[in-house]
C-alpha cells in the first residue's frame, strides 16, 4: 500500500517550509510519538519520556498516528508491531517512503521475541526493537539513542543547507553588476540574518561603507573582522544572549562572502564614497 492510500495525501505534503539555515539547534524538549492499541505499558513509557525531557504523545491506531505525524515534528517513534488496521511494518515502510518522516527512528515493539519478527522490522528500516513488557533502563537507552541519532541527523541537514545558501549568497554578490547592487545584496542578506538569529539588527562596516538591517541598539552579541584584498570588514549581531562558538563560525563565512564581493566592487576603502546605513 502506497504512503497516499495509507495517509491519505502524497509523500512530502506538509505544506511549506522556511528555513534560513543559520542556526543550529538541538530541541531542548524533543517528542516522542506512541503508536500501540495496548496502553499498559503507558505509565512506564510517559515517565520515561519525562526522565529525557522529551514530550509525548500516544495514538492507538496507524491513521491517526499519520495524522498526528503529517501534523507535527517527531523526533522518535515507538510503534507496536500489531494494530487494528494497519500492521507495524506496513506503517514502517510507508513513513519511510515519505520524505518528510523518512528519518524518524521507528522502534518496533512486540510481545514477541522471534527472529523473524526482527528480521522483517529492519528490513521494513526500524531503527531498533523492543520486547514487550518493557525493561525501564533499556526502553529508556533506546528512545535517547534514537533521539540523538535524529538531532544528528538534522544537525547534518541544517549544515547542508547553510552551506547552500552561503553559495548562493556568493553566487548573488558576484553577480552584482556594481557597488550599488552590491550593497543592496548585502542589506538583504542582513536582513535574513536578523531574522535567521533572532537578532534586533546586524550591520557590515567598513572604511567608507556601512550596511545595516534592524536595530542597531543593545548588547552586542558578536564582533566578526574579516580581511580580503586589503578590504577590512567588520559584521556586528546585536542581541541578547551572545553568540556561541557555533553561530560565530555561521557568521565568520557570511563575513567573509561579504569582504569578498566588496573587494571586488572596490568598496570598504578610503576612497570609496560612503553607503547609507
Amino acid at each position: 500500500m502506497s504512503p497516499r492510500n495509507i495517509a491519505g495525501r502524497p509523500p512530502g505534503d506538509r505544506g511549506p517550509r522556511r528555513c534560513l539555515c543559520y542556526r543550529f539547534s538541538v530541541k531542548s524538549h524533543p517528542r516522542i510519538l506512541v503508536v500501540d492499541p495496548d496502553e499498559e505499558e503507558r505509565d512506564l513509557v510517559l515517565a520515561t519520556a519525562k526522565s529525557l525531557s522529551a514530550e509525548c504523545d500516544w495514538r492507538r491506531d496507524g491513521d491517526s498516528a499519520l495524522r498526528a505525524i503529517a501534523d507535527r515534528d517527531y523526533d522518535a517513534i515507538l510503534l507496536d508491531v500489531l494494530m487494528n488496521d494497519h500492521s507495524g511494518y506496513e506503517l514502517c515502510r510507508a513513513l519511510k517512503a515519505d520524505p518528510d518522516s523518512s528519518d524518524i527512528p521507528i522502534l518496533f515493539a512486540t510481545t514477541r521475541n522471534r527472529a523473524e519478527d526482527v528480521l522483517e522490522g529492519f528490513q521494513a528500516l526500524a531503527f531498533d526493537f523492543l520486547v514487550k513488557p518493557y525493561r525501564p533502563r533499556e526502553l529508556r537507552a533506546r528512545l535517547a539513542n534514537a533521539i540523538r541519532l535524529r538531532a544528528l541527523l538534522e544537525e547534518m541537514k541544517l549544515r547542508v543547507r547553510f552551506y547552500e545558501r552561503v553559495l548562493r549568497v556568493g553566487r548573488g554578490l558576484a553577480a552584482a553588476r556594481d557597488a550599488d547592487e552590491t550593497g543592496a545584496a548585502i542589506t538583504r542578506e542582513l536582513g535574513a540574518l536578523v531574522e535567521g538569529f533572532g537578532a534586533r539588527g546586524a550591520s557590515i562596516e567598513s572604511a567608507g561603507a556601512v550596511f545595516s538591517a534592524g536595530d542597531r541598539a543593545g548588547p552586542l552579541a558578536a564582533d566578526i573582522p574579516f580581511e580580503h584584498s586589503g578590504v577590512e570588514v567588520t559584521l556586528r549581531l546585536w542581541r541578547d544572549t551572545p553568540a556561541d562558538p557555533e553561530e560565530r563560525v555561521r557568521l565568520a563565512d557570511i563575513t567573509a562572502v561579504v569582504a569578498r564581493a566588496m573587494a571586488r566592487q572596490r568598496m570598504g576603502t578610503k576612497a570609496a564614497s560612503p553607503a547609507p546605513g
